[in-house]
């Protein structure tokens, strides 16, 4: 999850860079690279068996997802970027790309684990009766 962090606080802080064709070109690049990466930890998160202490990395992670969307939102660089007609249809395919197949599955990944330790409601109640074949 602190990887997580690190590419949220590395995306917002990317677009800050961005002058010129050039330094479009090499952002949009890392963008790709940082999504990438994103849909990778999305599929170790998920296969991870859950340990005492996610439930804190959960919040943890929905915590960083608010402030990054409040964040662009106030990002003045980003606003920039996207409001440059030589530059907005690339990043604008970038941004939404980055959230819908970066963030989303990460969340989704996160979200589909279990939050709390499997336990005996998950079971079937003792007391239930089973169906018996038919003779």
């Amino acid at each position: 999850m602190k990887e997580v962090g690190t590419i949220l606080k590395r995306y917002s802080a990317l677009y800050a860079e961005i002058r010129d064709e050039t330094t479009a070109e090499k952002a949009a690049a890392e963008i790709e690279r940082m999504k990438a990466r994103l849909r990778e930890l999305a599929v170790e998160i998920s296969k991870a068996p859950y340990k005492p202490g996610h439930d804190k990395l959960t919040l943890a992670f929905q915590t960083e997802l608010t402030q990054m969307q409040t964040a662009t939102l106030n990002n003045p660089d980003l606003q920039r970027v996207l409001a440059d007609p030589d530059l907005q249809l690339q990043f604008i395919g970038a941004h939404s790309s980055f959230v819908t197949e970066g963030l989303l599955p990460l969340g989704q990944a996160i979200a589909s684990r279990r939050t709390t330790p499997p336990d005996e409601r998950q079971q079937e109640p003792a007391n239930q009766a089973k169906p018996q074949p038919h003779e």
